[in-house]
């Protein structure tokens, strides 16, 4: 096969640049409505004054400096979704070219195109990059400070550049808390090769740089996780996603093998090529960094292991929404494995790669929202449908998963003229069915839906159903509303 000139791979990545860029950009554009963690983090984010940004959240959570960026869109823009979700736009188109330029350091032109093609199309990244949550932010991150490593080696590292680093480390973590797994790869891949040069100076530099990088996270954990960390709630949510530290039965085997193929699921897709192309490509790329450059296991490979134990010790979930800050790092291990087989298999074998990574690419089906909207749960047109429709005798009860949601579109949302429904019976997680229709037994009624389950819908609808009969029915996606007479 005849090997390409580098600016043809270079137009090649541009290519692949300008389609992520737009496809994140045409899903912002659709202005879905926000569903339930996004506006529950919203109208708390609105609701307080940036002091308060630095306090516990009562639901849902985010680091203080996402959350003030978020908060000073809104109040420049106002309180919309297009402004919610400006700040996870730009973290994820600058996440995109920061990858390339780190991709060309590592890879060379000519084989980041895998990783930014993961990158750009993967439906995770596209997603948190229009949604109001701290995902996006995270990865960038964490290409940031990959990016820093690269460029300033341990070789030529100043005392000025090793401050910088102590001051950037200790600040990232308030606005993305998952870098300090990183930090933790940072710190001894600088202190390790000072420790082989038998560089104490250098060294005792950077203990003190790891120290102040502790000492943030320490009252970034005490002012705002630990009360979390500990909860019944979230412990009793997460279960499923903690790594068994000792797996000693079958069961715990399972989940051991099935959070670390969702870490490969995440970046790749679900189809079996895909898993396993990504796992053959993951371990012929540590193989190879165990044999050619060790240095760059503390930056590639360190933080990866370091999340997994605090997995196993049960203080960090595998939920693959918390693992997207550490995806940089895995594609391009997968990358730099890629790369490698190549230069050990026989060129006929070239075009089975070539019809893998489409394959993997094509699965993705991100490409579709070029043509059609990706939504989740609609509630804001819902709403609006309601408050038309809606007659002075009838009453609304509201399903207790729509609260959240509800109460943005009712006291926070900027065009709440049109989503503000008055007199709404507030669900609650006990509520019975039966007792909701005996208290309106003899009225017209509206049951709203959103994020609710089938079967929770179910129940209420066959309940209802006995005594009264559907007048109207609205459907939106994941979202509903029944009027009974």
């Amino acid at each position: 096969m005849p090997i390409l000139q580098d600016r043809y791979f270079r137009w090649c990545n541009y290519a692949i640049l300008l389609v992520g860029a737009a496809l994140r950009l045409v899903v912002y554009g659709q202005n879905r409505s926000l569903f339930i963690d996004e506006a529950c983090l919203s109208y708390q984010i609105i609701g307080r004054d940036y002091a308060g940004l630095f306090e516990r959240m009562d639901y849902q959570y985010a680091p203080p400096f996402f959350s003030g960026l978020v908060k000073a869109c809104t109040q420049v823009i106002g309180a919309n979704e297009y402004a919610l979700r400006l700040v996870p736009l730009l973290a994820g188109l600058l996440s995109l070219w920061l990858l390339y330029c780190l991709g060309r350091l590592i890879l060379g032109e000519r084989w980041i195109i895998f990783p930014l093609l993961l990158y750009a199309l993967g439906m995770p990244f596209v997603q948190y990059s229009t949604e109001v949550k701290q995902y996006a932010s995270d990865g960038l991150f964490t290409i940031v400070l990959l990016l820093l490593a690269w460029r300033w080696t341990p070789q030529r590292i100043t005392t000025r550049q090793i401050a910088i680093w102590g001051l950037l480390g200790g600040l990232s973590i308030w606005w993305s808390m998952p870098v300090v797994f990183l930090l933790f790869g940072v710190g001894g891949y600088y202190a390790w090769f000072a420790w082989q040069q038998r560089q104490w100076h250098r060294l005792g530099q950077w203990v003190l740089v790891s120290g102040s990088w502790l000492a943030s996270f320490g009252l970034y954990y005490f002012a705002l996780l630990r009360q979390d960390i500990g909860s019944d709630y979230l412990q009793q949510f997460h279960n499923n996603y903690f790594l068994p530290l000792f797996p000693s039965s079958a069961v715990e085997w399972t989940r051991w093998t099935e959070l670390l193929l969702g870490l490969f699921r995440t970046c790749l897709g679900k189809t079996t090529v895909a898993l396993g192309f990504g796992i053959l490509s993951s371990a012929v790329g540590i193989y190879w960094l165990i044999r050619r450059q060790k240095m760059w296991l503390w930056l590639l490979v360190v933080p990866l292991i370091a999340m997994l134990f605090a997995s196993a010790l049960r203080q960090y979930s595998l939920y693959p929404r918390l693992t997207l800050f550490v995806m940089p790092q895995l594609i391009l291990v997968m990358g730099i494995g890629l790369k490698t087989l190549w230069s050990m298999l026989p060129r006929w074998s070239a075009p089975l790669f070539l019809i893998i990574i489409g394959v993997i690419v094509v699965n993705f089906k991100s490409y579709q929202y070029f043509f059609q909207p990706f939504l989740i749960e609609e509630l804001r047109p819902l709403l609006k449908q309601v408050r038309v429709e809606r007659q002075v005798n009838e009453a609304v009860y509201l399903h207790h998963q729509a609260n959240h949601a509800f109460t943005f579109y009712r006291d926070y949302y900027q065009g709440r003229a049109q989503t503000r429904l008055e007199d709404v019976q507030r669900g609650r997680y006990e509520d019975q069915p039966t007792a909701i229709l005996n208290r309106w037994k003899n009225d017209r009624i509206w049951l709203i839906f959103s994020h609710s389950t089938a079967q929770e819908r179910a129940t209420f609808i066959n309940t209802f159903k006995k005594d009264k009969r559907i007048l109207k029915q609205i459907e939106v996606t994941g979202a509903s509303a029944f009027l009974f007479e």
